[in-house]
C-alpha cells in the first residue's frame, strides 16, 4: 500500500489498480486501523461510512476475537473497547484470509500486548519480523499461519519509514500505544495529516515536527488513556 493516493505497502499491491480500488483501499486501511483502536479505547466509539469489505469484516471479527463488544448497524458500527492495554486471548485461531491490511496492523497492536494468538491467513507473518526487536514472539510461522506473543514491556525506539508507507506508520503507531515512553518515527518528506488525525481522535498524542533536513518525525507517548471517539471515514481521509 503513494502517500496521498494509496498506501505504500506490497499487502495492498493489487489493490491499486484503478481510483476508485486505490481510494477504497485507503479507506478500508483507515476504517480498519480505527476499528483496532476502538477496541483497545474505553467506552462505546462509532465508525460510520467504512465499506463493507474483507479487511473491515476481518477487522470487526477481530475486535470480538479479542474481547470488544461489536454492534452492527445500517452503516454504523459500534464498538464497546476494553481500555488501553487490555486484550483478552482469543478462544481460537484469528482467521484474516483475504485481509491482508488487517494482518499488518493487528500484528502490530498485538506486538505490544502479553497475549498468545494464532492468526491465519496468507501473508499473516509478513510483518512480524519488524518487531522481534521490541520482544515480540514468534512461536510458529509459515506463509499462511503464524503464533504470536506480544512483550509485556516493550522498549520504546525510533523507526525509519520510507516516504508514503501508510501500513507501516500505521501498524507501528498501533505498537506504540501500548508501548511505555516516547515512540519516534522518521521519514523523509511530508506526514500524511491523516495518521495523526486519527490517533488524536482517540486523546493519542501524536505530535508531528519537522526535522530540518527534508523530513519529520512523529512522535506518541505510550499507555496512555484513549477514549471512545466518533468516527466519519469519508470525513477522516479527505486530504
Amino acid at each position: 500500500m503513494s502517500q496521498q493516493a494509496e498506501p505504500g505497502n506490497e499487502a495492498a499491491a493489487g489493490a491499486g489498480s484503478s481510483r476508485l480500488s486505490a481510494s477504497r483501499t485507503v479507506d478500508d486501511l483507515f476504517a480498519v486501523a480505527a476499528l483496532l483502536l476502538m477496541a483497545v479505547a474505553t467506552g462505546r466509539s462509532r465508525l460510520s461510512g467504512a465499506h463493507p469489505s474483507k479487511e473491515v469484516k476481518a477487522a470487526v471479527a477481530a475486535a470480538r476475537a479479542f474481547g470488544a463488544t461489536v454492534e452492527l448497524a445500517p452503516d454504523v458500527i459500534i464498538v464497546s473497547g476494553l481500555g488501553t492495554g487490555v486484550l483478552l486471548e482469543p478462544v481460537q485461531p484469528v482467521d484474516l484470509s483475504g485481509a491482508p491490511l488487517t494482518a499488518a496492523l493487528l500484528t502490530g497492536l498485538l506486538s505490544s500486548h502479553d497475549v498468545p494468538v494464532t492468526l491465519m491467513g496468507e501473508g499473516v507473518a509478513d510483518l512480524s519480523d519488524l518487531f522481534l526487536p521490541i520482544g515480540l514472539q514468534v512461536e510458529a510461522k509459515s506463509h499462511a499461519r503464524v503464533s504470536l506473543r506480544g512483550s509485556n514491556m516493550p522498549p520504546p525506539r525510533e523507526w525509519q519509514v520510507e516516504v508514503g508507507d501508510l501500513v507501516k506508520v500505521l501498524t507501528i503507531l498501533l505498537s506504540a500505544v501500548n508501548t511505555p515512553g516516547l515512540t519516534g518515527i522518521a521519514q523523509e518528506g511530508r506526514c500524511d495529516p491523516r495518521i495523526a488525525r486519527l490517533f488524536q481522535r482517540f486523546g493519542a498524542g501524536v505530535a508531528v515536527a519537522e526535522t530540518g533536513q527534508g523530513g519529520v518525525m512523529l512522535s506518541i507517548t505510550g499507555r496512555q488513556p484513549l477514549t471512545a471517539s466518533l468516527i466519519e471515514i469519508t470525513a477522516l481521509v479527505a486530504v
